[in-house]
Parts: structure tokens; C-alpha cells; sequence
């Protein structure tokens, strides 16, 4: 049986990667709406996964910039916020 940590991190990255199935078969259907929703919760979960690789736990925020400030704190990384900011648009 997997750990605690193991379950979590499990859950979090194939969660997301579910979301971005379905967006990628909501793209193939024309439905742009549902495509840019299916995103944005990819990229959360996957931020919280990153996130509870390195920290052991995730924010409970649903906050783009959070996660992104978060993130690059966590790994000591400036790229991920230069990242960020150059793709806000």
C-alpha cells in the first residue's frame, strides 16, 4: 500500500493530467469554453503537484500568481515568475 505522501502526489498529477485530457478532447469537439476551464484546473493541480513534490503539501489557493509565487520559492527559482509574467496575456 502506498504511503500518505505517495497517494497525494499520485492523485494531484493524475488528476491534472485527467483535466488536460479533457481538454484536449473538448478542443476536438469546438468547445472553447469548456477547453480554457479544463486548462486552468490542469495548471493548478499540476502547480500543487509540483508543490507537494517539494514541500510535502499543497495551499489550499486556487490563485494562478499564488501558485506560480509559491512554486518559484519553493525551488529557488526565478525563471518560474519570469515564466508567469511573460505569458499573463
Amino acid at each position: 500500500m502506498a504511503s500518505g505522501y505517495e497517494a497525494g502526489r499520485h492523485f494531484l498529477r493524475r488528476r491534472a493530467l485527467a483535466f488536460l485530457e479533457d481538454a484536449k478532447s473538448d478542443f476536438a469537439r469546438g468547445e472553447y469554453d469548456l477547453v480554457l476551464f479544463h486548462v486552468e484546473q490542469f495548471m493548478q493541480l499540476y502547480l500543487k503537484h509540483l508543490l507537494y513534490l517539494k514541500l510535502g503539501d499543497f495551499p489550499k489557493t486556487h490563485s494562478p500568481s499564488d501558485l506560480f509565487r509559491l512554486l518559484a520559492s519553493a525551488y529557488e527559482r526565478e525563471s518560474v515568475m519570469d515564466f508567469y509574467c511573460r505569458n499573463l496575456e
